[in-house]
């Protein structure tokens, strides 16, 4: 998939350019997206409308918020890169640290607040709702899509968390897995069972992934991550532009491709 397929159908070059989470306001004006604190680019600092601000600034920025998701803007990816900071519970001192460890391009937001129906499966991460589009010779078609949740005491999703895929229809399987083990399970710990959950507005999560593809030329193929807001809107978390994975898609719903399959192999290798 890696190593040929992908390679096919997406420009790796083009990758670290182009998925650099600092720049996803630009790209995508019109999707809802964490509110942005500071962004770190080459070493300058800018503020949510891209001016130019000390380290100081950046900062202030944060302890004024008094809470902050800080991510490395590029190359990272399962959850990587990520630091959860809260001036109650840190300090000014923690922060001031990650800002000298996190190196390269980062992008600190305000926490996601997130829709009802996925606080309450587990109030400590932000439930990932996974989405894979795909440019063929018809236009922008939606792939598949599963469902990260975390449990226990993570803040991560995939860390010690859980994966169901979704029917199109927004509807989860009723066979999840572990996200460690692998292991088939048929309910979150919280006890809800997978087949009796629905995403909330999973067509306009849909949607959103079409219509925010249509603008990445350089990459056939792209996986999404959304949440969703207790006003039913769409949240961009990020964009997979390389390794956007195949294990958690097929484990729960097949081959990734589908009834596609054999007309995209023949595309790739060849008849």
């Amino acid at each position: 998939m890696f190593t040929q397929i992908e390679d096919y159908l997406n420009c790796y070059d083009a990758s670290v350019g182009i998925d650099n989470k600092c720049n996803y306001e630009l790209y995508f004006p019109e999707a809802k997206q964490p509110r942005t604190l500071f962004r770190r680019m080459q070493g300058v600092y800018r503020d949510a409308d891209f001016n130019i601000i000390s380290k100081e600034a950046a900062i202030a920025n944060c302890l004024k918020e008094g809470v902050a998701v800080i991510k490395i803007a590029t190359d990272v990816g399962y959850g990587g890169g990520v630091k959860f900071w809260s001036l109650k519970e840190n300090g000014e001192e923690r922060l001031r640290k990650l800002f000298d460890v996190m190196h390269g391009d980062l992008i600190a937001q305000s926490v996601i607040k997130q829709h009802p129906v996925l606080e309450n499966l587990h109030k400590e991460s932000v439930s990932c709702i996974r989405v894979v589009t795909m440019v063929t010779k018809e236009g922008v078609e939606y792939v598949c899509g599963y469902f990260r949740m975390g449990q226990g005491s993570t803040k991560v999703d995939y860390d010690g968390g859980c994966v169901c895929s979704i029917k199109p229809d927004g509807t989860l399987y009723d066979i999840g897995f572990d996200n460690k083990t692998c292991n088939p399970i048929t309910a979150h710990e919280s006890g809800v069972k997978f087949s009796d959950f629905t995403i909330p507005c999973y067509e306009k999560v849909k949607q959103m992934a079409l219509r925010l593809h249509e603008k990445v030329g350089a990459f056939r193929i792209i996986s999404w991550d959304f949440s969703v807001s207790p006003e039913e809107e769409p949240i961009l978390i990020e964009m997979n532009c390389m390794y956007g994975g195949i294990m958690y898609h097929q484990l729960g719903m097949g081959p990734l491709f589908g009834e596609k399959t054999e007309a995209i192999l023949n595309e790739v290798f060849g008849k």
